[in-house]
């Protein structure tokens, strides 16, 4: 089944008009130019012209093996005609992003461009490492179904829709569905996107891909893993994004008690469950924030985090907080656990009568 999008309607025109100059930016140098992953998805779901922060481009120029670093020559180019724009590279992953702040056309908008490529694990938890490949290739690694799906944005094909794993079919099932059978093993901290996703789109987790999910906990290779403090902080660093992903966002319970349910709040501790005072410090929580302003030290996904960490003992408190790489304050009140209880307390409770710390 052959699916176009007319992006011009789903965009901001000036959105719509920066992804017609990089496309022909491409173009003239014999490239193929994607939008990819979760922004194609959203705009699949989205009933309307989509508001969007963040866009990830994929340029296919694999058949020049001068190309290696397509996405980061295409992405200086746009720089040059877009100065405003703040340019990072990342030469190891063959990536480059472009960064606007508080610009009168997009506010807040990151523009990250990559050459398409194929990835390895050279063991769990590492980063992957990667090489210069096909856009078939670079959707093959993603993880899940409904974030392997690639807009065309170069002629004559401009808003086709490729789709090599069936993502279109698994939204109108509204199901999450993993690519690879052993994904989680690569990268343990998929389970925690995985259920971000599922909570967030409103998706059930099809039976096959519940089944790897329980097998990857039951492994114990989350564990193992994280352990191995030196040879794996790709793991801890996303681990920690994961978290705070899920713990800022409004579904934020929601995705808790599904991690809960599934054993997966075990891979930061073997001990480490939702029990019923947890609930009740998220309760009192939940209460109270409409009332008080949260110190920026200790922002509303960690103060969470924290709470779901005071239910177990002091080594394991400790041990998870540094594979966490949390900061040193956190480390300091999650390891004096008495006094860090009271802290919690005064930082819901000071002058809860005049609504502030």
């Amino acid at each position: 089944m052959s699916v176009h999008f007319n992006l011009r309607e789903r965009l901001l025109p000036a959105l719509w008009q920066l992804l017609q100059t990089a496309a022909q930016l491409a173009q003239e140098r014999g490239w193929q130019l994607y939008l990819v992953g979760g922004v194609v998805r959203d705009l699949i779901l989205a009933p309307a012209q989509l508001l969007i922060s963040d866009l990830d481009l994929v340029v296919d120029g694999f058949d020049r093996s001068a190309d290696a670093h397509a996405g980061v020559e295409l992405a200086t180019a746009l720089h040059q005609l877009y100065p405003a724009a703040h340019l990072d590279i990342h030469g190891q992953f063959q990536t480059a992003a472009l960064q606007w702040h508080q610009d009168p056309l997009w506010d807040s908008l990151g523009l990250d461009i990559a050459t398409a490529r194929t990835e390895f694990y050279p063991y769990p938890g590492a980063n992957p490492e990667v090489a210069a490949s096909s856009i078939q290739q670079d959707l093959y690694r993603r993880d899940f179904t409904v974030n392997a799906l690639a807009l065309r944005l170069t002629p004559p094909h401009v808003g086709e829709l490729l789709d090599l794993f069936g993502g279109w079919e698994d939204l109108q099932l509204q199901q999450l569905r993993v690519l690879h059978a052993d994904s989680f093993i690569d990268d343990p901290t998929r389970i925690y996107r995985g259920v971000r996703f599922a909570v967030r789109l409103g998706l059930t987790i099809e039976p096959q891909t519940m089944a790897y999910f329980k097998e990857a906990i039951a492994s114990g290779i989350y564990e193992q893993t994280l352990r191995q403090n030196i040879k794996v902080p790709a793991l801890q660093t996303r681990l920690q994004a994961e978290l705070k992903y899920i713990l800022q966002a409004d579904y934020w319970l929601l995705a808790i008690e599904q991690l809960n349910e599934l054993g997966a709040l075990q891979c930061l501790d073997p001990q480490l469950h939702l029990n019923a005072e947890t609930r009740r410090q998220y309760q009192l929580l939940e209460t109270m924030l409409p009332t008080v302003h949260l110190q920026p030290s200790l922002p509303l996904w960690l103060l969470r985090l924290e709470i779901l960490l005071t239910s177990l003992v002091a080594d394991h408190r400790e041990r998870v907080a540094q594979q966490l790489q949390l900061s040193a304050d956190s480390q300091h009140r999650l390891a004096t656990i008495d006094r860090s209880r009271q802290e919690l307390i005064n930082i819901l409770e000071q002058k809860l009568s005049v609504g502030q710390l």
